[in-house]
């Protein structure tokens, strides 16, 4: 009963650690693509380029000819984002991988399975939140 209790609280453990590491690195690319552009992944929110240019347009006033201007360097950006998110997305996924299976490792079987089902609900919880 104990090792049962035991095996419970390591694997939970191994789900939180696991899923902070996740969590982790998916802060760090956003982050890190966000200190590149104003707002990531513009092609798929554009409404927010529109709300955003407005902002920028009323409270600094700018010119048409200004307008202009920072929406090239906002298009400019856009590709460097999707860019940074095509180059990086398939090196995050890998090391999400490779700490996934290294923790499958250490698990007895009826552990791998348990792990397994907890690894699925996380990303079913996880896609679920993603689609709008």
């Amino acid at each position: 009963m104990l090792a049962s209790k035991r095996t419970t609280l390591f694997l939970i453990f191994l789900v939180f650690l696991l899923g902070a590491v996740s969590g982790g690195v998916g802060v760090y690319l956003i982050q890190h693509q966000r200190s590149l552009a104003a707002e990531p992944d513009w092609r798929r929110h554009p409404k927010v380029e529109g709300r955003m240019l407005k902002s920028l347009v009323k409270k600094l006033e700018l010119s048409p000819e200004q307008l202009q201007q920072v929406k090239s360097v906002l298009a400019r950006r856009r590709e460097q984002v999707l860019q940074l998110q095509h180059e990086t997305q398939p090196r995050y996924e890998q090391i999400r991988k490779s700490t996934r299976e290294d923790v499958r490792g250490i698990l007895s079987p009826e552990q791998r399975r348990k792990f397994d089902q907890g690894m699925e609900e996380h990303e079913r919880k996880f896609h679920s939140r993603k689609k709008p």
